[in-house]
């Protein structure tokens, strides 16, 4: 943003290398802008010239910004969404985080803001928005993970809130159709608590997404035997059974055939006359 004839600007975001997020509602900007703004496109880039009258005013901001400064700025448009959606959300979380090292903050600071990641991800795994859910729990794994531990004890709570979000991202990797997302965070949650069934669950039904049949037939038999009520368990495994069996069917039928098939007899080569004669020519030629 440039004043009248000024060569240095008074504002400069790229200098900074980090655009402005401003909500329109309530920005704090001069009139000028938030009207140029409003009439932009996504990804667009615009030159405007704002009167003083929707600009600094008659008293302008001495010194920088003299008295009915005519103003010219250059806007770039990065993105744009409602207040409240879930983008508008992940985007105001990207803010919060940016500059925070987690080894400036105590251990009870990181964590603190691991749950409050964890508590808005399930926010959203309510409202079905399990993408958005699944950003939130890995920017809580990212947190925890970063930190440098300094003692048992900082451990022992971190691998509680750990266990929780990858259990919590495993479950956004059915949901969302990642069943190689789900594999890696139920694995993770499997190294801090093992045989745990809700990680084990959610392998099982990975692994049935992947084909892999006999894997989810392994891991989901030992859901039902630490969890023979669970309902949703047993109508699980025994798809994957069913998936199992018609897989090794396949297979056998496979086998079946290529031994049928070196068995039988097959015929003999026999060259006509014609075919010999052409080659004894081609003998006598050589």
């Amino acid at each position: 943003m440039y004043a009248n004839s000024h060569k240095e600007p008074i504002d400069d975001s790229v200098s900074r290398e980090k655009p402005c997020q401003v909500d329109l509602a309530n920005s704090g900007l001069i009139s000028g802008l938030q009207m140029a703004v409003a009439t932009m496109r996504k990804n667009e880039l615009a030159l405007f010239v704002i009167h003083h009258s929707h600009g600094f005013g008659d008293f302008g901001l001495p010194p920088r910004v003299p008295g009915k400064a005519l103003l010219l700025v250059a806007l770039e448009l990065k993105d744009f969404f409602k207040a409240g959606t879930s983008k508008n959300m992940i985007s105001n979380l990207s803010s919060s985080l940016e500059g925070d090292n987690p080894q400036e903050l105590t251990f009870r600071e990181v964590r603190k803001k691991a749950i409050k990641n964890m508590k808005n991800g399930k926010k959203f795994w309510r409202e079905k928005d399990w993408y958005t859910a699944s950003l939130f729990y890995q920017k809580g794994i990212d947190l925890l993970t970063s930190y440098r531990l300094k003692n048992f004890v900082e451990q022992a709570k971190q691998q509680r809130v750990l266990l929780a979000l990858h259990q919590n991202l495993a479950a956004c990797g059915i949901k969302i159709a990642r069943p190689a997302l789900t594999c890696i965070h139920a694995r993770e949650a499997l190294e801090i608590k093992p045989d745990n069934p809700k990680a084990l669950y959610h392998f099982g039904c990975a692994k049935l997404m992947l084909e892999d049949a006999s894997g989810a037939v392994h891991l989901l038999t030992k859901v039902v035997q630490m969890r023979p009520n669970s309902s949703r368990a047993r109508e699980k495994l025994h798809r994957a059974m069913e998936e199992k069996a018609l897989r090794d069917r396949l297979a056998l039928n496979v086998l079946e055939s290529i031994d049928n098939l070196a068995s039988s007899d097959l015929p003999d080569l026999v060259l006509d006359g014609s075919e010999s004669s052409a080659d004894e020519s081609d003998s006598e030629l050589s």
